[in-house]
């Protein structure tokens, strides 16, 4: 078994948070780019 420290799993988790959170946010963040660009 591989060991991991504690930094890359912190690492980890945090770029899948922010995966999840800008899967999440992108829809809005292109509906207000979209708003304001016409």
């Amino acid at each position: 078994m591989l060991k991991v420290s504690d930094s890359d799993v912190r690492s980890a988790a945090a770029y899948a948070l922010g995966q999840m959170q800008a899967k999440e946010y992108a829809p809005k963040i292109v509906e207000l780019r979209d708003r304001y660009l016409h």
